[in-house]
């Protein structure tokens, strides 16, 4: 985590950065994201929005990338898996 939080770029978020792994190591941030940049990777990204709490449907079909709230899109940067954080002001 000191790599990530020292010579990586962060991003801007209501609650504070979260930074998302997979394959053991930390994942790519790829940018924010709302419903529409999400619906080609959402079957990768769907446990990750369950597990949010926001709610499967709100994520799916109502979050805006420059709303209210948003989505932080990752992939792991050894199997490509997409994985997403959710967040909200």
């Amino acid at each position: 985590m000191e790599q990530v939080s020292s010579h990586t770029p962060g991003y801007a978020s209501w609650q504070g950065d979260v930074w998302l792994g997979h394959c053991g190591e930390a994942c790519i941030f790829l940018g924010y994201v709302g419903s529409k940049e999400l619906a080609p990777v959402w079957a990768e990204v769907r446990d990750d929005a369950v597990a949010s709490g926001w709610g499967e449907d709100t994520i799916q079909h109502h979050m805006h990338k420059d709303g209210d709230m948003t989505g932080y899109l990752f992939q792991c940067q050894h199997c490509g898996k997409h994985r997403l954080h959710v967040d909200a002001n």
